[in-house]
């Protein structure tokens, strides 16, 4: 069992009502259909949850005469509401909802650990136009602003089960591999949120538990400092713990890395700013490796280079840039190699926040008023030539991270809202998770290249693969970048260090497999 898991058998930690924050406060719209939702049912029964088990809440919308009449054509029968959900106690987890068009929804949880859970099921906007009707003509309604209405019922309290395994039978924590983290959408495997949870390590309301890591020597308690640096936005402290294994530690990456000795990598960064701080991360993360291998006098290292090819702006304004720098590193790559050892390229790459804010959003939204055409087919045709652009370079590793779970309504801690610019749509996770879906069909439709050879250094004919960035940081509202005036805008779409940190690990482990090849057991 890893450090992380002992966390979820001290009930003290469990976060309980009241220890996460609740809804962003806006006087609520008369139209919400929050209050058409009738009682809550479970499947299974609420006494029966159980670790490693979906387990499903079902919701039905039945509005009265009077709000079907205020809606007109868009009553709640004709499906369509989105929602905010998450579950919470040992482990914070986000939700997933399927939409039968009808009023009725299913709402689906994976608990990875037995506790007390409280779930959340939060109305956020009734009758939303279609995402493909963004952005919207100028002589339509406004963008639909937030709502944040809690279902009736909720919050509902569950206490999960543990699963029934002999203990003979539990294994022995394994290093993460690379295809512990790859993921290619709804077309086979495990959906990213049973792959892993955020587990409850501190919290400022424990006694026990803020004590004994307050007087760490790392210094990893909850504190003023630590949510000023990010680390504990709002008095909690977690850690990310995948369901199958345990996250590359730094001793074992540096052991692995010597298989790559001598070699020349280059880790080239695709993307806006989260991908800019995970960069930062790597860059960080690297830097403290050297420093051990050379205080232990190793030096069977490869050297490392790292690159960002920003995307700030969106795609449909930065792809001249990104096809220009590809060319160069190509070409200096080409001119380098002649006199030394060949260059691996990693590539990780991703597009989303900036082409939803620019493209589909007021008022960067009326540039494509004149085109006729949806920001969802703009940024389909857009992320088709930057694909283009990913395949045909020869790397040895690519990976599109889906894009991060920008703008949460709920969770923050620390600044105000301006009354006069609501939260509204386009600008909200479900919108970033329409376009991963997008991204996603994309990457399954233009599929090149062959799968790599584990250990194969050179092959530079490698797949298009994919790893989850959206649920994993979806689960995670509550934990975001903050500096010194608070502005709101890092804390809608920049993720925490506890979040980087697990994103760059999940990478670092994919170079590594890519370069050596074999599986940590």
């Amino acid at each position: 069992m890893t450090k992380a898991t002992t966390s979820t058998e001290d009930p003290s930690i469990w976060l309980h009502l009241g220890d996460l924050p609740g809804y962003t406060g806006w006087a609520r719209p008369f139209e919400t259909l929050a209050g058409s939702f009738g009682p809550p049912s479970f499947w299974p029964s609420n006494a029966s949850w159980v670790v490693g088990k979906n387990a499903t809440i079902r919701v039905h919308c039945i509005p009265s005469i009077a709000q079907t009449s205020r809606h007109q054509d868009h009553f709640c029968q004709h499906g369509g509401s989105l929602f905010y959900l998450r579950a919470y106690g040992p482990a914070v987890l986000p939700g997933r909802v399927m939409d039968y068009g009808n009023g009725t929804y299913d709402i689906s949880f994976f608990p990875m650990d037995a506790g007390i859970y409280h779930l959340e099921v939060v109305l956020a906007f009734s009758s939303p136009p279609p995402f493909t009707a963004f952005p919207l003509s100028l002589d339509r309604k406004e963008e639909p602003a937030y709502e944040g209405y809690p279902l009736p019922g909720f919050p509902v309290v569950v206490d999960v089960q543990p699963e029934s395994i002999p203990t003979s039978v539990v294994m022995k924590a394994r290093d993460c591999q690379s295809a512990d983290f790859f993921w290619i959408g709804n077309a086979r495997g495990p959906h990213p949120t049973e792959n892993g949870r955020w587990i409850v390590q501190d919290k400022a309301t424990s006694a026990t538990g803020t004590k004994s890591s307050r007087s760490s020597k790392q210094g990893g308690g909850v504190s003023m400092g630590g949510y000023q640096k990010g680390l504990n936005s709002v008095g909690v402290r977690m850690k990310y713990a995948p369901r199958h294994c345990r996250l590359l530690p730094l001793n074992r990456a540096i052991d692995k890395l010597g298989c790559a000795s001598g070699h020349n990598i280059h880790v080239i960064y695709i993307g806006d700013s989260n991908l800019r701080l995970q960069k930062n991360t790597f860059d960080s993360f690297w830097k403290t490796v050297s420093s051990k291998a050379a205080a232990n006098n190793d030096s069977g290292l490869p050297h490392i280079e790292t690159s960002l090819i920003s995307l700030h702006g969106g795609l449909h304004q930065t792809l001249p840039n990104v096809s220009l720098a590809l060319r160069g590193i190509l070409h200096n790559a080409t001119s380098t190699d002649s006199k030394k050892t060949a260059t691996a390229h990693m590539i990780l790459f991703n597009s989303g926040l900036h082409d939803i804010s620019r493209r589909c959003a007021m008022p960067n939204g009326h540039e494509l008023l004149s085109m006729n055409l949806s920001c969802t087919q703009d940024y389909k045709n857009s992320f088709r030539a930057l694909l283009s652009l990913v395949s045909q370079f020869p790397a040895d590793l690519k990976v599109l991270q889906t894009t991060t779970a920008g703008w949460p309504k709920y969770g923050n801690f620390g600044f105000a809202w301006p009354p006069t610019h609501p939260q509204t749509l386009p600008r909200d996770p479900n919108f970033v998770d329409h376009f991963n879906c997008v991204m996603l069909q994309e990457v399954v439709n233009a599929r090149t290249g062959t799968p790599r050879a584990a250990g194969s250094f050179g092959n530079s004919n490698s797949a298009i693969s994919v790893m989850d960035a959206f649920w994993l940081t979806l689960s995670r509202p509550d934990h975001r970048e903050v500096d010194k005036t608070n502005a709101i805008g890092k804390h809608l779409v920049h993720p925490g260090p506890e979040v980087l940190n697990a994103l760059t690990r999940q990478w670092i482990t994919m170079i590594i497999e890519s370069l050596c090849g074999g599986a940590s057991v």
